[in-house]
């Protein structure tokens, strides 16, 4: 049996050019860097395997987000059930979705090496 570690570090929010932020039912959007206001996570030593390869999971923290209107990554990629709202007021859509819809799955984080 094999075991998998990473060491811990210590995330600050210029680490990060975009993330993917997944719902329970498939949907997800992108973010940019920039849109990240605030990022504390505490990981778990042990790394799981999802998403193609191994990843660290968040034991806890948060991620506080300044949404903007328009979405400046360089990889806008999103699936949503309801794209056309968040097409319309893509700020709007992500509060909402994010604050009283909920259903976070899962969220990924890319660096300057995606």
């Amino acid at each position: 049996m094999f075991e998998y570690f990473t060491p811990k570090k210590k995330f600050e929010k210029k680490d990060f050019e975009f993330m993917y932020l997944f719902f329970d039912n498939g949907d997800y959007f992108s973010l940019h860097g920039s849109e990240i206001a605030e990022i504390q996570l505490k990981l778990y030593d042990r790394l799981v395997w999802g998403e193609g390869g191994f990843c660290p999971v968040a034991e806890s923290g948060y991620i506080k987000l300044r949404v903007g209107r328009k979405n400046k990554a360089l990889y806008d990629g999103m699936f949503l059930y309801n794209a056309e709202e968040y097409i319309k007021d893509r700020k709007s859509y992500i509060e909402n979705r994010c604050v009283k819809e909920g259903g976070i799955k899962f969220v990924r984080l890319f660096d300057e090496n995606h």
